[in-house]
């Protein structure tokens, strides 16, 4: 069975590693099968998208680090709204047998931004 964990809503910090979080991996979980994150913001505008990467740290579970995966561009449509697809990126990485572990998101943002942004990333776990 799969079940999908979920962070608190973060704020990222322009281009300074931020923590977005940690997540606690119930014991009894297998694998991490995957990753998401995504960045948005209410005052987008066509001048101004949201680019960079997120990173994953555990020392709970060292085989999962160096983890940096690229955030996507979040665009505007036309309205001024933001608009995000959530890409959820394959890990596949064995817990180890009845351990709970934690593990922290980070998001780097290319560039300071203008706007109040937020950020929120999850795992796929197999339990």
């Amino acid at each position: 069975m799969i079940k999908y964990l979920t962070s608190a809503l973060g704020t990222p910090s322009g281009a300074t590693k931020t923590s977005m979080g940690a997540i606690s991996v119930p014991a009894g979980s297998k694998q991490i099968r995957g990753v998401w994150a995504y960045v948005s913001g209410p005052g987008l505008t066509t001048l101004e998208c949201v680019s960079g990467k997120f990173n994953l740290e555990s020392s709970d579970l060292p085989a999962i680090q160096p983890c940096e995966i690229p955030i996507a561009v979040t665009n505007v449509v036309t309205s001024g709204a933001p608009a995000y697809e959530v890409k959820v990126w394959p890990l596949d990485t064995d817990v180890p047998a009845g351990s709970a572990i934690s593990i922290t998101g980070y998001i780097t943002l290319d560039m300071a931004l203008s706007v109040a942004e937020t950020g929120r990333w999850g795992l796929a776990v197999e339990v």
